[in-house]
C-alpha cells in the first residue's frame, strides 16, 4: 500500500522523544513523526499503530517551527541515519539533553545539571559505516518500506571512507563468495580503509566512530578517575582498553576484562565473557584480594543485567559508568542506587546528526 492509500493525521508536536521523533498528543492517542520539531503542525501518514500509540511519517506541515533549516544532506528526509539535520546543532543537543533529562527525572537530577560536550564536527566525523545491500542496491535500510536507501555522497563519513563509497556506488561490485544480498562494513584503521563482508559489527575490534569524541571522552574519564591516586582500576568490557589507557600509563595497575579474542595478548587482559555467571567466579577465584577503588564499564546497548552483582563483589568506591544507549545504563544503575549515588552525569554527543549519544554516570559509595 502506498503512502497516498494510507490514513493520515493531524498532528501538533510538543516535544522531541529520545529516538528523535516529534510527539504529538490527540486525546489519548499519541503519535512518533520523525522529522518533525517542536511547535510545527501539519499531517502525516499513519505506518504503524499499537496499544494507543502510532507511528507515522511526515506528509506536509502547515506551521513550521523557526528552529527548521535546511538538511545539509539531500538523502536526509529518507535516509534512517540522521535525525537531526532540519535543524541547527545548538537545537540538537539541546533536545537530546531534554531527552535525557527524563530519563533521569527519577534520579532527581535536572536538565541543568547534564554537562554537555558537543563534538567539534558536526559532519565529515564517523570512521565505521555498516551497509546493507540487495540486488546491488548498497545503502540503509528503511525499516517502514522494507527498503534500501542508497547514501552514495554520505557527508557523515570521513573523507576517506567518502572516497571508497563512490568507488562501491561505482561498481557495485559484489565478491563472488559472498552472497547476493548481506551486509558489508567499511571502517578506517591505522589511515587505511578496510572492508569487511558478512561478519559481525566490529569484526577487527570495537572502536569509537567519532575519534575526536572519543579523545574528549577519555579525557573525562582520566579526570573524574584520577582522585583514587595509584589504586588499581578494574575496566569491564575494556576492549584494548580505550577508557582506562590514561591511568595505566599513569603508573596504576589495572585489570582489563573482556570476550573480545583481538587483545588477548596484553598482559593486564583476561578474555572472559561478562555475560555469564561464570566470569564472576573466576574473578572472585583469582583477582578478589586486590582492592579495585575505581570500576570503569562500557557495556553495549543491551546493559549489563549482572551490574549489581559485580558491584557487590568488587566494593569500589567509585563507578564510572560510560554507554551509548542511556536508557539500560539507567536501568542497571537502579539497582545500586542505595549504596550509590550520582555525583557526575555527562552527554558526549559522539553521534552527531543521529538521536544517539553516549552518556556517562560517575557513581561514589
Amino acid at each position: 500500500m502506498s503512502d497516498s492509500e494510507k490514513a493520515c493525521v493531524d498532528f501538533a508536536i510538543v516535544h522531541m522523544d529520545p529516538l528523535g521523533q516529534g510527539v504529538s498528543r490527540k486525546g489519548e492517542v499519541v503519535t512518533f513523526i520523525p522529522k518533525t520539531l517542536p511547535s510545527e503542525q501539519g499531517q502525516a501518514v499513519i505506518t504503524r499503530k499499537r496499544k494507543g500509540v502510532q507511528f507515522a511519517r511526515l506528509k506536509e506541515l502547515t506551521t513550521v517551527s523557526p528552529l527548521r533549516s535546511e538538511p545539509a544532506c539531500v538523502y536526509f528526509e529518507a535516509c534512517p541515519g540522521c535525525h537531526y539535520l532540519h535543524t541547527d546543532y545548538q537545537s540538537e543537543l539541546r533536545f537530546k539533553q531534554q531527552a535525557f533529562a527524563r530519563m533521569l527525572k527519577p534520579f532527581n537530577i535536572s536538565e541543568a545539571e547534564i554537562e554537555v560536550k558537543a563534538s567539534p564536527k558536526r559532519l565529515g566525523y564517523r570512521n565505521r559505516l555498516q551497509l546493507h545491500y540487495r540486488e546491488h542496491r548498497f545503502g540503509l535500510i528503511d525499516a517502514v518500506h522494507d527498503a534500501i536507501v542508497e547514501i552514495p555522497k554520505c557527508k557523515i563519513l570521513e573523507e576517506p571512507l567518502r572516497q571508497e563509497m563512490r568507488k562501491f556506488y561505482q561498481s557495485r561490485a559484489i565478491p563472488k563468495s559472498e552472497p547476493s544480498s548481506g551486509h558489508c562494513e567499511l571502517y578506517l584503521k591505522d589511515d587505511q580503509v578496510q572492508v569487511v563482508w558478512n561478519k559481525a559489527y566490529a569484526d577487527g575490534g570495537f572502536t569509537q566512530v567519532n575519534q575526536a569524541m572519543n579523545e574528549i571522552l577519555r579525557d573525562s574519564v582520566a579526570a573524574l578517575g584520577a582522585d583514587e591516586k595509584d589504586s588499581p582500576v578494574l575496566d569491564l568490557f575494556s576492549g584494548s582498553g580505550n577508557l582506562s589507557e590514561a591511568f595505566f600509563k599513569a603508573g596504576r595497575a589495572r585489570l582489563m576484562l573482556d570476550a573480545s579474542p583481538n587483545v588477548h595478548s596484553l598482559k593486564d587482559y583476561r578474555q572472559l565473557n561478562l555475560f555469564k555467571p561464570a566470569a564472576l567466579e573466576t574473578f572472585k577465584r583469582e583477582f578478589k584480594k586486590i582492592n579495585y577503588e575505581l570500576m570503569l564499564i562500557d557495556p553495549p546497548r543491551k546493559g549489563f543485567s549482572l551490574f549489581k552483582a559485580w558491584v557487590d563483589a568488587v566494593k569500589p568506591k567509585k563507578i564510572i559508568y560510560v554507554s551509548c544507549k542511556a536508557a539500560t545504563m539507567l536501568r542497571d544503575v537502579k539497582e545500586i542506587s542505595c549504596e550509590y549515588k550520582i555525583k557526575k552525569v555527562m552527554l558526549l554527543d559522539l553521534f552527531p546528526g543521529s538521536y544517539h549519544f553516549e552518556a556517562l554516570l560517575l557513581l561514589e559509595k
